[in-house]
């Protein structure tokens, strides 16, 4: 198996985003506090007894939350959160964070007197989840299965105070709750881009999309708060397990929600390949991770590999180097107790040119509140906080 044989049948169908032009850094902040009317945000300090108390009396009233159940409630339980950390922030008097935006295609839909209202969102880093209350939701789109259509985001992203947006990665929308009388949903939406790190704000667009319709909820726009992190450097070797080299992990990062490693290499891979015989090399880095895989399959590997398969073979070779120490790695709390990362999900990451560099992010099972980390230990070797 080659790099190019999985090629041989891929189509091309992405689209690349046109530059969008930016206004300067007061105007955004003014636009976007008009146009979100976004509030001081809150802490939860409401006793339990007094939101079970509340929930009931939102199921019985005709309010803007009055959906059958606290949404702000139910958000708070889905994300798992169980105490107050700066990166979730609710927003009590539901702002309504969407507009009009015509389509003017056969093919969609435009949702009469459709409506986004913000209930709450955890930002931090690169990834947001937002959670939405929609309206008008039909019953028939809130019984579908997933086979039947799904919540989706489309159009062009555009990042308020930061780059124009390069990359996005939709992880996903779901149902939570749903309320026939008042036709509204509770979405949970979440989405990763590097352009987060910088902006104030993110608009896209929202849909419902289906075998035989394509539905359009408006443009939403969803404020970006500012998040923290917790960093350790360090200087741990890593082995590549494919070929014999080491690269050092010089620094992990630590936020809400995700953690990041970031692998420095100091043979990149022309080096490798100027070191090992340009050509010889190709099919040495080639066959020591693609003729693995065959072998391991039971399949005759190639006789020779191209570049790019060289290149594919070392970036995924160090990459899964990182795996292995993220898969060794847990987060201790002040209390002693320990978070496992053996089954972290990946959320990507970015390598430069040369392949000397490469980072990659992991999500953590739940959102974490950072002053209660102690430090993080890889392999058994434990790497405290730097108090500040």
């Amino acid at each position: 198996m080659k790099i190019t044989d999985l090629l041989d049948s891929y189509a091309d169908m992405s689209t690349p985003f046109p530059s969008v032009d930016l206004p300067d850094s007061e105007t955004t902040i003014a636009r976007t506090r008009e146009k979100l009317g976004l509030p001081r945000k809150r802490r939860r300090k409401i006793p339990v007894k007094l939101l079970t108390a509340a929930c009931l009396v939102l199921a019985l009233t005709a309010t803007a939350a009055a959906v059958g159940f606290s949404v702000w409630e139910r958000a708070w339980q889905d994300a798992g959160i169980e105490t107050d950390i700066p990166e979730y922030t609710e927003y009590r008097d539901l702002p309504t964070i969407s507009e009009a935006a015509s389509w003017n295609s056969a093919a969609i839909t435009e949702v009469a007197d459709a409506s986004v209202e913000l209930v709450s969102t955890i930002c931090a880093g690169k990834n947001l989840t937002a959670y939405l209350r929609v309206t008008p939701v039909s019953s028939e789109i809130a019984d579908a299965d997933t086979l039947q259509g799904n919540w989706e985001i489309g159009g062009m992203p555009e990042a308020t105070g930061a780059e124009p947006v390069d990359g996005l990665t939709f992880l996903g929308a779901r149902q939570l709750a749903y309320d026939a009388e008042t036709q509204s949903a509770l979405l949970c939406l979440s989405l990763s881009s590097d352009a987060l790190e910088q902006a104030t704000a993110f608009s896209v667009d929202l849909f419902w999309n289906a075998a035989d319709s394509v539905q359009h909820f408006g443009r939403i726009t969803l404020p970006i708060t500012l998040s923290e992190a917790l960093c350790f450097p360090m200087e741990l070797s890593l082995e590549n397990s494919f070929f014999p080299d080491t690269a050092a992990l010089s620094e992990v990062q630590l936020g809400a929600n995700y953690i990041r490693f970031t692998l420095d290499i100091p043979t990149n891979f022309s080096q490798w390949c100027a070191e090992h015989g340009e050509e010889a090399a190709w099919n040495t880095l080639g066959d020591a991770y693609w003729g693995y895989f065959d072998r391991q399959n039971g399949t005759e590997p190639a006789e020779t590999y191209t570049e790019l398969d060289a290149r594919v073979a070392f970036a995924r070779s160090w990459e899964a180097a990182i795996a292995g120490a993220a898969g060794e790695t847990t987060i201790v709390l002040l209390d002693r107790s320990e978070i496992s990362l053996a089954d972290a999900q990946s959320n990507g990451g970015e390598e430069d040119d040369s392949l000397s560099r490469m980072t990659r992010e992991y999500l953590l099972p739940a959102p974490l509140d950072l002053t209660q980390v102690s430090g993080i230990s890889i392999d058994g070797v434990f790497y405290s906080v730097i108090p500040a």
